[in-house]
């Protein structure tokens, strides 16, 4: 369940040494977040993502850890999005605007919702493998 009280997100974010960022009411979510940095959660034993990211103005790396589902995740990231190694078998939530990468490689993603893949607007490289 994501976090919608701003101290929880805000601790949440320190946890994870997320620095530079920018917390915007919202009343869906309590709160979501923009992020202006590079953020990297792999190895971290995550289960879920628990703040509601807006846009990532750098990449998201979150590989190597037992994440599912999309939840959390933003609609954008400018430049790259990394999930390999987890525990997805759908796309579904998946971030529709990535900017040069993604790879999703090492997840039971169901082959046929990987033509979904393709509909990600801009992404310059899919890794699959």
């Amino acid at each position: 369940m994501l976090l919608r009280k701003k101290e929880e997100i805000e601790a949440w974010l320190e946890k994870y040494e997320i620095q530079d960022y920018q917390l915007i009411k919202d009343e869906k979510y309590g709160y979501v977040v923009n992020v202006f940095e590079f953020i990297n959660l792999s190895n971290k034993g995550l289960k879920s993502i628990d703040v509601k990211f807006n846009e990532i103005k750098s990449s998201l790396i979150c590989n190597y850890n037992e994440l599912e589902s999309f939840e959390g995740f933003p609609e954008k990231i400018l430049i790259g999005l990394h999930i390999g190694n987890n525990k997805f078998t759908s796309l579904k939530g998946c971030t529709k605007e990535i900017g040069e990468y993604f790879n999703c490689s090492n997840n039971d993603i169901n082959i046929e919702e990987l033509e979904d893949i393709f509909k990600i607007k801009s992404c310059q490289y899919i890794d699959l493998t």
